[in-house]
Formats: C-alpha cells, sequence, structure tokens
C-alpha cells in the first residue's frame, strides 16, 4: 500500500520575504498520484516556488520536484484569524515532464489544525486524501516568533473561527425556524 511508504529524516525549508524569515518548515510528506498507483517522498532539494510568500494575513508555501517521470507540485495555504492562525488549503498538481497537466487538486476543511500565532504546528501525523504528513512543524507567521518555531501546538485540530461561527449560525437559524413552523400550526387551532 502507497501509504505504508518509509521515509526518511523530516525535511527543512525557510520562506524569506523581505529580508525576513516569513515561514520555517520542517516535515516528511509522501504525495500520492491521483490516478496512477505511485507515491512520491517530498525530498530535501525541492524547490520552494515564487508562489511560497507571506502577505498579511496569509502564508503559502508551495514546493516542486521530478520524481518518477512526473513534476509534482502541493501548496499549503496557512490563514491568520485574530490571535490563531489554521491550514486552510492544502493543493497540488502533478504534470508530465512536459508541463501538461495531468492532475490538479484541492481540499478545504475545517478539521484542519489551528495554533496560536507565534506557536508552531507540531504532529506525527496529517493524512489528507492525497498526501501524508509525518513528523511536520509548520512556522508560518514566522515573524510572530522571531524568525524561529515558536512553542509547539500539538495535533490541535479545532475548528477556525469561521467554521464555529457558520455551525452557530446553522444551529440559530434551526430553531428560529422550528420556533416560527409551530406557531404557524398552532394558531390555526
Amino acid at each position: 500500500m502507497l501509504w505504508d511508504t518509509t521515509i526518511g529524516a523530516p525535511q527543512e525549508w525557510d520562506v524569506i520575504a523581505g529580508g525576513l524569515t516569513c515561514m520555517k518548515m520542517k516535515m516528511d510528506a509522501v504525495v500520492v498520484h491521483p490516478i496512477y498507483d505511485i507515491a512520491s517522498e517530498v525530498p530535501k532539494d525541492a524547490n520552494i516556488t515564487s508562489y511560497s510568500e507571506c502577505p498579511e494575513d496569509t502564508a503559502i508555501f508551495e514546493a516542486t520536484w521530478v520524481d518518477k517521470g512526473f513534476v509534482w507540485k502541493f501548496a499549503l495555504q496557512f490563514k491568520e484569524n485574530q490571535n490563531n492562525y489554521f491550514l486552510e488549503r492544502f493543493y497540488g498538481v502533478v504534470k508530465n515532464e512536459d508541463g501538461s497537466v495531468r492532475r490538479r487538486w484541492s481540499y478545504v476543511e475545517y478539521s484542519y489544525p489551528m495554533a496560536a500565532l507565534g506557536d508552531s504546528m507540531s504532529c506525527n501525523l496529517l493524512v489528507t486524501a492525497r498526501t501524508r504528513f509525518i513528523d511536520y512543524q509548520w512556522q508560518p507567521f514566522a515573524q510572530e516568533a522571531g524568525g524561529e518555531y515558536g512553542p509547539a501546538d500539538e495535533c490541535d485540530r479545532r475548528l477556525p473561527p469561521v467554521a464555529v461561527f457558520f455551525c452557530v449560525f446553522i444551529s440559530v437559524l434551526a430553531v428560529v425556524v422550528s420556533f416560527v413552523l409551530y406557531i404557524i400550526i398552532n394558531a390555526g387551532s
């Protein structure tokens, strides 16, 4: 099985913006090709693309490499929200070596990890539909931690504030609709 792929020691990358380290990323990761029965470990020499950046309240880490006849690329997008940040989106693409796209994927999920600004996210396993991250430590918004890894928030999978608001809103709406229906039904009696 592809998820049983043995991988080595965690790799580490820094994203520099404006002369400052805005993101530190350490992980082992295996990306599974969405069609073919192959997987590729993100290598130490994976190139950090120019899309890796830290504008305002967003931090994007994008890596690309060539392996097994394909060009692999994946990205993690983090979003700042008040005094926290969360993994907002994960996406990737697999291309033939000539540059033609074989497959793209993108996932937005409300149970991705969340941490306090200045803290790093750390865990021994996070599995998405296409990627397995092992022994990772992510520090987006590293400027909040002096360009280093902050204290580790381990395996925190709280809902981001937008998702919490949405759940509360739907719950309140259901109560209001139920009450209005009750009034309408009983008014005719």
